[in-house]
């Protein structure tokens, strides 16, 4: 046998011997993980937009900013009908801005409850339904299972 045959020969079982390793290590890990990969693993999906709007109290904290905003405007009546000096613009400018940023801190206020009602909805459904993970219904493009009834649901038990 040739020097080089040798080599060759000796790569070879090197070779196998590392697939061979490789392969053991795989199986050792697949057989030691708690869950394998291939496995039932369990997406949920909501609908968020559709699941605070089906909140017991959405209607009502809708309509508490509409009217917020409606009476903040009201303020901007002694602009309407005239003609506006800059100064005035500027002024009707800022004062729009300003009420702008209040109802949205306003709704941001009274929102924020109904949200973090929705999230435990959401927690607890998705522990009932056994999936391991939940995702917001546009995040998923196939498969799963839709959570949003069930969230819905769920936050009609707590008027």
């Amino acid at each position: 046998m040739t020097a080089t045959a040798v080599l060759r020969q000796n790569a070879l079982r090197h070779l196998s011997l590392g697939v061979c390793v490789t392969l053991l290590l795989c199986a050792f890990w697949l057989a030691t993980t708690t869950r394998p990969v291939a496995a039932g693993f369990a997406v949920g999906y909501v609908d968020s937009e559709l699941a605070i709007k089906g909140h017991p109290k959405f209607a009502s904290t809708q309509q508490a900013v509409a009217t917020y905003r409606e009476n903040r405007l009201k303020e901007l009546n002694s602009f309407k009908g005239r003609t506006l000096s800059d100064a005035e613009k500027k002024e009707l400018l800022i004062r729009n801005e300003t009420i702008n940023a209040e109802v949205d801190k306003h709704h941001d206020q009274l929102f924020a409850p109904l949200a973090s009602q929705v999230a435990q909805a959401i927690d607890a459904v998705g522990a009932q339904s056994g999936v391991e993970v939940v995702l917001e219904a546009a995040a998923v493009h196939f498969g799963g299972v839709d959570l949003t009834p069930a969230v819905i649901k769920e936050l009609q038990k707590h008027k």
